[in-house]
């Protein structure tokens, strides 16, 4: 059990000076203790994995990669000396502890403060820690995660889950520890930055980077219990993305009706529109081939030589021989009033615009 004597925040000394005003002071102070371990008053352990877990070269030996601790004895099943070579050894999982300062944390942290007050985890955490609170901004539609190595969960290696439940652990009176397993760790740093400098710039320019996960953030925010001051930079930087997001699909959208091909071949007039596209429906044309599809060009070339070059009858009336449309060309490219779903950019090289 251990020793520690509560320390309530604000102290029974400031009871009557504004939680507002502290945390400023505290804000002007921070250059002095932050990265000062020599200074700290206690100390915080953020599991890295969770688990206890073995080497590769011992998950090999073990001989089952999907469950390591197969061939560790039980009461029921006595493992023999030849067997107990193949056995893995085992090591805690990594850990990151920081030495940090009591007032900072209890200022900015619901969760720490009721540790350090002397209240009970049970009471601090209403919800499982492994599950996400759906109150915040958590409904709101998740950013891209940063790629990172992909780990197998816990559960599906076999392996012993340590406690998730914030704790405070045996520690002397004067210097607590607690262990603190956030669903981030990789992030819990800039928020403790954040503690001590109120200072958002960091966490912001990590998100635009794409070095820390806005979920892991917001999930660390709402575990710690954290304020509102933070709550509006992540829901602000969230919009800007949104935006940002929206504006992309908008210039895409946009560039799939004016792509560069069609604005220039075809969208500067009407009549060259219908050069393009349209078909004269008195006007009859030659059998199609590689060789007067590639040579056609409708300001220069006389259409009446055309017919009489292939040997069109002239009169008029019902025509028996079979021809092919105007517009019945192998690529018609982008047609007017029909959204494209491909790239904008369309060759028209077989096409009967301008060569």
């Amino acid at each position: 059990m251990h020793s520690f004597v509560p320390r309530p925040f604000p102290p029974p000394s400031l009871a009557n000076v504004p939680v507002e005003y502290i945390i400023d002071q505290l804000h002007n102070l921070a250059p002095h203790y932050w990265s000062k371990p020599e200074t700290a008053d206690c100390s915080i352990i953020v599991p890295l994995d969770g688990v206890l877990r073995s080497t590769r070269h011992e998950l090999r030996l073990s001989g089952s990669p999907s469950d390591p601790f197969s061939e560790l004895g039980t009461p029921q099943n006595p493992v023999g000396h030849t067997r107990r070579v193949m056995e893995p050894k085992v090591r805690p999982a990594p850990r990151m502890v920081m030495k940090l300062h009591i007032d900072y944390l209890s200022a900015h942290s619901t969760l720490l403060r009721g540790l350090f007050s002397g209240a009970s985890p049970v009471d601090l955490i209403p919800t499982s820690p492994c599950t996400t609170p759906r109150d915040s901004f958590f409904h709101l539609p998740i950013p891209p995660e940063p790629k990172h190595e992909v780990s197998v969960p816990s559960a599906m290696r076999g392996l012993p889950i340590a406690p998730l439940l914030p704790r405070m652990l045996p520690s002397s009176s004067t210097h607590p520890t607690i262990y603190l397993p956030v669903p981030d760790p990789s992030s819990l740093r800039l928020l403790i930055h954040y503690m001590y400098f109120g200072s958002t710039t960091f966490i912001e320019e990590a998100l635009d980077e794409g070095t820390v996960a806005w979920e892991g953030l917001a999930r660390n925010v709402e575990f710690l219990g954290m304020g509102m001051d933070i709550k509006v930079c992540l829901g602000r930087w969230y919009g800007r993305w949104r935006r940002g997001r929206s504006d992309l699909a908008d210039t895409f959208s946009t560039y799939e009706y004016y792509g560069e091909d069609y604005s220039d071949d075809c969208s500067d007039s009407d009549s060259d529109d219908d050069s393009c596209f349209d078909s004269d429906e008195g006007e009859v044309m030659a059998p199609s081939s590689s060789a007067t599809t590639a040579s056609m060009d409708d300001d220069h070339m006389d259409i009446e030589d055309s017919l009489r070059a292939a040997k069109v009858d002239m009169s008029r009336g019902r025509q028996r021989t079979q021809r092919r449309l105007g517009h019945a060309i192998s690529d018609p490219g982008p047609i007017r009033g029909r959204r494209s779903h491909d790239v904008p950019h369309t060759s028209h090289s077989s096409s009967p615009s301008r060569m």
